[in-house]
């Protein structure tokens, strides 16, 4: 259910890009830059008490659709996970990931925004069948070109919302 509303506001949001693009017809993007590597940390609540979640992400590609209104960047993300709780859990994520940035809109506030999602797979200990399919998708503000926070919901082993830091090479 998540993912199908996910879905549809990147949908909607991609109908809607032409509207707010700059009058100069210069196409919008993400703050992302080729190769641009991330290393980030999260911390969110799970049902059984704290997950933390290590990462690194390399973006591979800047794509363009609808005729260079719609750029995605894409990426993979290796994602780690520990839950400390009445047991203790371990993980790790393989995610192919897409991000949609604002930057180059009209609207300010919007500039510094980045939406993401991913899909992959995960294997996490303490389970009959550790290994599952794992999902991710969030939004990012970005300080600087060097620095993000952003909000994120997880799966991988047990949903989870999570905060997080990233710094960008």
């Amino acid at each position: 259910m998540r993912l199908k509303t996910v879905l549809m506001i990147i949908l909607c949001i991609a109908l809607t890009m032409p509207v707010f693009a700059k009058k100069n017809d210069t196409p919008f993007g993400s703050q992302y830059k080729d190769t641009n590597m991330a290393v980030r940390i999260a911390v969110g609540g799970q049902a059984n008490g704290l997950a933390i979640f290590p990462g690194v992400e390399y973006i591979v590609a800047k794509t363009e659709f609808a005729e260079g209104n719609m750029p995605i960047d894409i990426g993979v993300l290796a994602e780690g996970y520990l839950g400390i709780g009445s047991t203790m859990q371990f993980g790790v994520g393989a995610f192919a990931t897409a991000h949609f940035g604002f930057r180059g809109l009209d609207i300010e506030i919007f500039e510094n925004l980045d939406l993401f999602l991913g899909l992959g797979v995960g294997f996490v200990t303490g389970y009959t069948f550790p290994i599952t399919i794992a999902g991710i998708s969030g939004l990012s503000y970005f300080f600087n070109p060097n620095m993000s926070a952003f909000l994120e919901y997880n799966y991988l082993a047990a949903s989870s919302g999570s905060l997080g830091i990233q710094f960008h090479f």
